[in-house]
């Protein structure tokens, strides 16, 4: 029988989350893929923008290169969520130690609903801060 060995570093497996990103309002945000139902083109749908649901305002894009939009269709208490988000939108897993929480007092006085935290997310092209979002926080609007 082998003596057991000390336990390093190297053997802890980190933990990940799985998110989907998206841009909305010219920001980043995340959202836990388990939320996700699915993503579709845009064809006449009424559905509002996730800036609209943030309150943040519609980014100002050049007509002649506006961003790619999609319908990401998000699980909700009162059903499914239909919101319009910019590209690009990735499906990624990031290890939970890149996830922030907000302060106490930051959460006790934010307006916009459904903020829960920031992740660093390590992109293709640098890395930047995703605003965390919860659905179950939004006004529920049926698409």
């Amino acid at each position: 029988m082998k003596p057991m060995r000390p336990l390093v570093e190297t053997d802890v497996v980190a933990t990940v989350i799985d998110l989907v990103f998206f841009s909305t309002g010219g920001l980043v945000c995340a959202v836990e893929s388990a939320k996700v139902q699915g993503l579709r083109k845009i064809e006449e749908s009424p559905a509002p923008s996730m800036a609209t649901l943030l309150h943040f305002p519609e980014r100002a894009e050049p007509a002649n290169h506006p961003p790619r939009q999609w319908l990401l269709r998000l699980a909700h208490p009162n059903g499914t969520l239909t919101v319009r988000v910019d590209d690009p939108v990735l499906h990624e897993r990031i290890p939970a130690t890149a996830l922030y929480p907000l302060p106490p007092l930051l959460e006790a006085r934010l307006v916009l609903p459904g903020v829960r935290g920031l992740a660093r997310w390590r992109k293709p092209d640098g890395e930047t801060l995703a605003i965390i979002l919860d659905p179950n926080a939004f006004k529920w609007v049926c698409m």
